[in-house]
């Protein structure tokens, strides 16, 4: 057998172990409880994009999420409409009150929605909630899809995850 060959099955070889080792190191129970601290995740979801973020929180953790809700952040118009927050803009200030472009049509356009495992709801005080199962959340603007291009701005989000107890 020729020292190339050698070296080569070696080389397997190490590989094999040493994945062996890794997998048992990381899969294996450790024989301690894991603590989960706070987890804060920051996202500026655009204006200009559908939904944004993949956030997990897990069965049986508390969580907050919180965004600016007066200020100048997002718009869904920049041609013709100022900048709005979280709570988006009074009911019949865009176009007349015409609903052809809004997502959510019983929410107000620029207003944040909340999808929470594919259940959207409009953003409100999600502050200090618990979960008893796990959800996915993620965030965009009331805005069709097809409305998106004339948009501008972001809005700060956040959320936080915590254990509960």
């Amino acid at each position: 057998m020729s020292f190339q060959k050698v070296l080569v099955r070696a080389g397997i070889a190490l590989g094999v172990v040493l994945s062996a080792v890794l997998l048992l190191f990381f899969i294996a129970p450790q024989g301690e409880a894991v603590t989960v601290s706070n987890q804060q995740y920051s996202i500026n979801v655009s204006a200009t994009s559908g939904w944004q973020g993949a956030i997990l929180i897990p069965a049986g953790f508390r969580y907050s999420i919180s965004a600016p809700q007066s200020g100048q952040y997002w718009t869904v118009d920049y041609r013709s409409l100022g900048k709005t927050a979280a709570f988006g803009y009074p009911e019949g200030q865009v176009w007349g009150g015409n609903p052809s472009c809004k997502y959510a049509q019983g929410d107000p356009y620029a207003m944040l929605l909340v999808k929470f495992n594919g259940d959207v709801q409009r953003y409100d005080d999600f502050d200090g909630l618990s979960s008893s199962f796990d959800r996915v959340v993620s965030f965009r603007i009331n805005d069709a899809n097809n409305c998106l291009e004339d948009n501008a701005g972001a809005l700060p989000v956040t959320v936080t995850v915590t254990p509960a107890g």
